[in-house]
């Protein structure tokens, strides 16, 4: 999977997750978990793309918590939503499930086509 792609299915789960969460649907609340994510994806992927077999895991999981309270507090300063931070969580918690989910079937399809 590619890092464009990757961007969009995030933007997907954690816009879903955060309007769900919270309700809200205005295009500030919107436009401010895009960015969150926008500004935050770029860090884990290079953290995965760096990391060995052996190091994946922790260093991945490290920066996913780093951003997920990052991307929390931002929720909860920019939309002014009182419950940012529960929900930055929860939405990083979410799209990283579905990122270890399809991540196995995405790369079989990948090979499938590279022949």
């Amino acid at each position: 999977m590619n890092q464009g792609t990757a961007l969009v299915l995030t933007w997907l789960v954690e816009l879903g997750v955060a309007t769900a969460m919270t309700g809200r649907r205005d295009a500030r609340f919107v436009v401010v978990v895009v960015v969150a994510s926008l500004l935050t994806h770029p860090l884990v992927w290079w953290v995965g793309a760096h990391a060995t077999p052996a190091t994946w895991w922790p260093r991945v999981l490290v920066a996913e918590a780093t951003v997920a309270v990052v991307e929390g507090v931002f929720v909860r300063v920019a939309a002014r939503e009182p419950a940012g931070l529960v929900t930055g969580v929860a939405m990083n918690f979410a799209s990283f499930g579905v990122g270890l989910v399809l991540a196995p079937a995405w790369f079989a399809l990948s090979d499938l086509f590279a022949r």
